[in-house]
C-alpha cells in the first residue's frame, strides 16, 4: 500500500514538474514580442511616428509570411528599440552631403562646359570675321599707299584725285577703329573661354578639398554595424534611407525571434546589406525556412534545442550583431 502511495506521489511530482518546466520554457512565437520606443535621437531627421511606422512595416514582413502576429507595439514594454546617433550615422549624413555636392559639381561642370562651348563658338566666329575684315583692310590700305606713293613720285595729285584720296583715308581710319573694336571683342571672348576652364578647375578643386576633409575625418570607406540586438533591446545606429531603415529593423526583428545570420546573400538575415530586395522587401527561401522552423517548434523541439540538437541557424544569436554597412 505504501509502495503504491509512493509511486502515485512520484507520478504527481513528475506531472507537476513537467508542467512547471513547460511553463518556464517558452515556445517560440507563441506570444507576440512586445516592444516600445526607447532612446530616440532626433538628429536622424525622422519623426517618432515615421520611425514606428517603419517598425510596424518591418513586423509585417515576418508576420505576413507566417500568418500570425509576432510583434506588438506597447508603449510601456520592457523590450526597447533605440535610435542611437553616433559617428556611424554622422558619417552617413556627411557622405550623403558629399554625394549631393558631387552631383552639384557635375551639374556645374556641365553648365560651365556648355557655356564655354557656346562662347568658344562665338569666339571662333568673331575671330574669323576679324581675320576677314583685317585682310580686307590690309588690301585697301596697301592700294591707298600705292596710290599716294605714285602721285608723290609725280610731284603731287590733281585736286580732284587729292580729295578722293582724303576721302579714302578717312574711310580707312574709320575702318581701322572698327577693326580695333572687333580685335578687342575677340580678345575678350578668348579670355572668357579661358575663364571657364579656370572655373571648372576651381569647382573640381573645391570638391576634392571636401573629399579630402571627409576622408581625413572619417578615413577610407569601411564596413560598420548598422544595428544590433542585445537581450532586451534593438539598437539602430545607421541607415541611408527609410527602405534601409526598414530592412535593418526586419533583420534585427529576425534576431529577436531567434535567428542567427543566414548564408544566402539575398536573405534578410544575411550579415551584409548588399544583394537583398529592399523596395519592396522580399524574404528569401532561407528566411522563410528559418521562420517556419522556428515558429512551428513544439515544447519538445525547444527542449532538444536546449540540449544542442537544433539546427545551427535556429540557435540564439550569439554576437548580437546586425546588418553591416555597405
Amino acid at each position: 500500500m505504501i509502495k503504491k502511495i509512493l509511486q502515485y506521489g512520484l507520478f504527481v511530482v513528475l506531472v507537476l514538474g513537467t508542467v512547471l518546466v513547460w511553463k518556464t520554457i517558452p515556445v517560440p512565437c507563441a506570444t507576440p514580442i512586445e516592444y516600445a520606443l526607447g532612446t530616440f535621437d532626433g538628429r536622424f531627421g525622422i519623426s517618432q511616428e515615421d520611425f514606428l511606422r517603419e517598425a510596424s512595416a518591418a513586423e509585417r514582413v515576418w508576420e505576413s509570411a507566417l500568418g500570425r502576429e509576432l510583434f506588438r507595439f506597447v508603449p510601456e514594454a520592457v523590450f526597447k528599440i533605440n535610435l542611437v546617433f553616433d559617428e556611424r550615422q554622422e558619417r552617413t549624413l556627411e557622405g550623403q552631403k558629399l554625394e549631393s555636392f558631387l552631383e552639384k559639381t557635375k551639374a556645374s561642370q556641365e553648365t560651365l562646359e556648355q557655356k564655354q562651348q557656346k562662347t568658344r563658338s562665338l569666339y571662333e566666329k568673331t575671330s574669323r570675321e576679324y581675320e576677314r575684315l583685317f585682310e580686307s583692310f590690309k588690301r585697301k590700305l596697301s592700294a591707298y599707299n600705292a596710290e599716294v606713293e605714285k602721285w608723290n613720285r609725280e610731284g603731287g595729285a590733281p585736286e580732284d584725285v587729292y580729295k578722293d584720296l582724303e576721302e579714302v583715308s578717312r574711310a580707312l581710319l574709320k575702318e581701322e577703329k572698327e577693326l580695333e573694336t572687333k580685335r578687342l571683342e575677340v580678345n575678350a571672348l578668348a579670355k572668357e573661354v579661358n575663364s571657364f576652364s579656370a572655373k571648372q578647375v576651381a569647382v573640381v578643386e573645391d570638391y576634392n578639398a571636401r573629399v579630402e576633409e571627409y576622408t581625413g575625418r572619417y578615413g577610407q570607406s569601411a564596413q560598420f554595424d548598422q544595428g544590433d540586438y542585445v537581450g532586451e533591446e534593438i539598437n539602430i545606429y545607421q541607415y541611408d534611407d527609410v527602405s534601409h531603415l526598414r530592412a535593418v529593423l526586419v533583420h534585427e526583428f529576425g534576431h529577436a525571434l531567434g535567428f542567427a545570420h543566414g548564408s544566402d546573400p539575398q536573405s534578410m538575415m544575411y550579415y551584409l546589406m548588399e544583394q537583398q530586395s529592399l523596395d519592396p522587401i522580399v524574404l528569401s527561401s532561407e528566411d522563410k525556412t528559418m521562420l517556419l522552423a522556428r515558429c512551428n517548434q513544439t515544447f519538445f523541439d525547444v527542449v532538444f534545442e536546449r540540449i544542442g540538437n537544433a539546427k545551427p541557424w535556429l540557435t540564439e544569436h550569439e554576437d548580437g550583431k546586425g546588418f553591416l554597412g555597405l
